[in-house]
């Protein structure tokens, strides 16, 4: 019975100092695009509908944190935050998304230096504003994110993290208002999604 009482009370203790990975990394996004599949406007009684179309997404940048526990030796699960910028090259319009969710990532090796495949998944709040329409509108979906790397020790408590990822983001609904020849208008965008490889590194802790 001590025997497994001292047993039991060594797991515990391991389980409650199990590794915890925290990152903070950069994000350079490249070749973004988004795009919606029709567009809705709506003032003084009346209303329209237009095909919606894609936009190029230039100046990508972003920020990203997690907060990942081990759950062994090759698998680390946690929450995830990150922010993404960008501006539309052809409409000029500013897109930011704010992603809320879960990250994995599976070591493919042992060592001081180990490679990774890792995925994402999900909630993102998004927004696309556009200072001379005075367009603002939101919404709320879903992210999926897949990527691979390297992460390493840099010092005692401090490492490198890096990778290619991609990202996928859809939202359902995308609604706000604007301005048309002087009129605000109400504004809905339907099936908008953002579309992005991005590079990623930072530092581990």
């Amino acid at each position: 019975m001590r025997l497994a009482i001292v047993a039991a009370g060594l797991l515990a203790a391991g389980a409650a100092q199990a590794e915890a990975i925290g990152t903070v990394q950069g994000m350079l996004g490249f070749n973004a695009e988004t795009d919606y599949d029709e567009g809705k406007v709506k003032a003084n009684g009346q209303s329209a509908t237009f095909d919606g179309d894609d936009d190029d997404l230039e100046s990508n940048f972003g920020l990203s944190a997690s907060y990942e526990f081990a759950m062994s030796s090759r698998l680390v699960l946690g929450p995830r935050l990150s922010f993404m910028t960008g501006e539309g090259d052809d409409s000029e319009n500013t897109v930011r998304t704010i992603d809320i969710g879960g990250i994995g990532r599976f070591f493919f090796n042992d060592g001081s230096w180990r490679g990774f495949a890792a995925l994402g998944v999900g909630a993102t709040y998004g927004m696309l504003s556009n200072d001379d329409t005075d367009l603002d509108v939101s919404g709320i979906g879903y992210h999926l994110l897949l990527g691979a790397g390297v992460q390493g020790d840099l010092a005692s408590t401090v490492g490198f993290i890096g990778g290619l990822y991609y990202e996928y983001v859809a939202i359902g609904s995308v609604e706000g208002d604007g301005k048309s020849a002087g009129v605000t208008v109400d504004v809905e965008l339907e099936d908008a999604t953002v579309t992005r490889p991005m590079l990623m590194a930072g530092i581990t802790f």
